[in-house]
C-alpha cells in the first residue's frame, strides 16, 4: 500500500517533459511575436496618420496665411476703384524704399546667397534661405490702422490720433495716411506720447525729417493711419533635423517696418515642413490677356493681378515604406527625386521616406482687380 502511494506521488512531481516545454515555448513565441507585430504595425500606422494630419495642417495654414497677405498687396487703408495719389514727403527715404516697386517683388533664389541689395546686411535671411526656391516680398500699409482724433489745418505739422495705437508708433518710423483718394507717406519726427488732458496721441511730421511739414491735403476723421511695411516670404533652413539627421525646412516671414536708415528685418518661422515654394505671376499684357510668368520673365510687376503659388510640404519623420521616387509638379517647376539621395538643385527633392504633398492656388490681388 505504501509502495503504490509513493509511486503515485513521484509521478505527480515529475513536471513537464522537454518536448512539452519546447511546444509551450514555440506557442508563446508565436503569440508574443503576433502581439509585437500588431504593436509595430499599429505604431507605424499611428505615425503615418500623424504625418498625414500634420502635412494637411501645414498645407492649409501656409496657403491661408499667404492668401491673406497676397490679396492685400498695395493696401492703402481701403479698397477703391482708383488707386489713391501717393505723395512721398520723407526727405531721405530708407534704403530700398520705393512705394511703387515695393508693392510686389519676386525672387528666384538661384545663387549661393541672396544677393538682392535690399538684404545685403540681413544675415538672418541670407544664412538660411534655401537655394532653388522662389521668394516674394509685399509692400503695403499695415492692416492695423489708427483713427484720427481730430481734424488738422494745412499749416499744422501735427496729427492727433486715438490713444493706444497698436502696433505702437515710434520716432523715425515711416507712416502712411490715406483716405482712399489721396495718401501721404511721412516720417515721424517726435516721440509720440499722450497729450495732456486728452486721450489722443500727437504725431509730428516736421521739416527736419520731411520735405515739408505740410501734407498734400487736409485729411478728415475718416482717414486711416498706419505704419508702412514690407514682408518677405521665403523657404529657409530651420537648423533642426529629424531623427535621421535630415534637414527640416520651413516657411519664413521677414518684416521690415522702415524704422531705421538701413533695413532691419524681424524674421519669424511660420510653419514647419514647407520645403519648396514656386510662383508664377499673372501679368496683364498690352492686349489685355493675362500671361503667367516667372519672376525673371515679368516685365512690369505693377501689372501683375494674380499669383499662382505652389508649396511642397513634407512630414518631419520618415513614415513611408519605400523611398520617395515621385516627381512633384509645382507652378513652372517639376521637383524630381535626387539621384544621389540628397537634394542638389532646384528641380530635386531628397530621396528619403518622408511623406510629401503638393498644394497649389491662384490668388487674385484685390487692389488690382477693380
Amino acid at each position: 500500500m505504501n509502495k503504490t502511494t509513493n509511486n503515485y506521488v513521484n509521478k505527480a512531481q515529475l513536471g513537464f517533459s522537454l518536448i512539452e516545454l519546447m511546444i509551450a515555448m514555440v506557442i508563446s513565441s508565436i503569440v508574443i511575436g503576433g502581439v509585437f507585430s500588431i504593436f509595430i504595425k499599429t505604431k507605424d500606422s499611428q505615425r503615418y496618420s500623424t504625418a498625414v494630419s500634420r502635412t494637411q495642417e501645414s498645407s492649409r495654414f501656409s496657403l491661408d496665411y499667404l492668401k491673406q497677405d497676397i490679396r492685400m498687396i498695395g493696401y492703402r487703408g481701403c479698397i477703391s476703384f482708383d488707386d489713391p495719389t501717393v505723395t512721398v514727403n520723407v526727405k531721405v527715404m530708407p534704403a530700398g524704399f520705393n512705394t511703387a516697386n515695393n508693392e510686389l517683388i519676386g525672387y528666384e533664389v538661384i545663387a549661393n546667397s541672396f544677393n538682392d541689395p535690399m538684404y545685403a546686411n540681413a544675415s538672418n535671411i541670407k544664412d538660411i534661405i534655401k537655394v532653388g526656391t522662389d521668394a516674394f516680398s509685399i509692400g503695403r500699409m499695415a492692416s492695423l490702422t489708427n483713427a484720427m482724433a481730430e481734424n488738422f489745418t494745412p499749416n499744422n505739422a501735427n496729427i492727433k490720433i486715438e490713444s493706444s495705437p497698436d502696433p505702437k508708433i515710434s520716432q523715425g518710423e515711416i507712416i502712411f495716411i490715406s483716405d482712399c483718394s489721396s495718401a501721404d507717406i511721412f516720417k515721424v519726427t517726435n516721440s509720440p506720447s499722450v497729450k495732456e488732458n486728452t486721450q489722443s496721441i500727437n504725431i509730428v511730421h516736421a521739416g527736419n525729417g520731411n520735405k515739408t511739414p505740410k501734407l498734400a491735403k487736409i485729411y478728415q476723421l475718416d482717414a486711416s493711419i498706419s505704419k508702412y511695411q514690407s514682408r518677405l516670404y521665403f523657404i529657409g533652413d530651420t537648423t533642426r533635423t529629424n531623427d535621421r539627421g535630415e534637414i527640416i525646412f520651413a516657411l519664413y516671414q521677414a518684416t521690415n517696418t522702415y524704422n531705421a536708415a538701413a533695413p532691419t528685418f524681424v524674421v519669424e518661422e511660420l510653419i514647419e515642413g514647407v520645403e519648396n515654394m514656386q510662383l508664377l505671376y499673372g501679368e496683364v499684357l498690352a492686349n489685355n490677356n493675362v500671361s503667367y510668368r516667372t519672376a525673371t520673365q515679368v516685365s512690369d510687376m505693377s501689372e501683375v493681378i494674380s499669383i499662382q503659388i505652389g508649396l511642397l510640404i513634407s512630414s518631419r519623420d520618415n513614415v513611408r515604406q519605400t523611398s520617395d521616387d515621385k516627381t512633384y509638379q509645382l507652378p513652372g517647376q517639376a521637383i524630381a527625386p535626387s539621384a544621389a539621395g540628397k537634394s542638389t538643385s532646384n528641380s530635386q527633392h531628397q530621396r528619403d521616406k518622408r511623406l510629401r504633398r503638393v498644394v497649389t492656388s491662384t490668388i487674385q490681388i484685390r487692389n488690382r482687380q477693380l
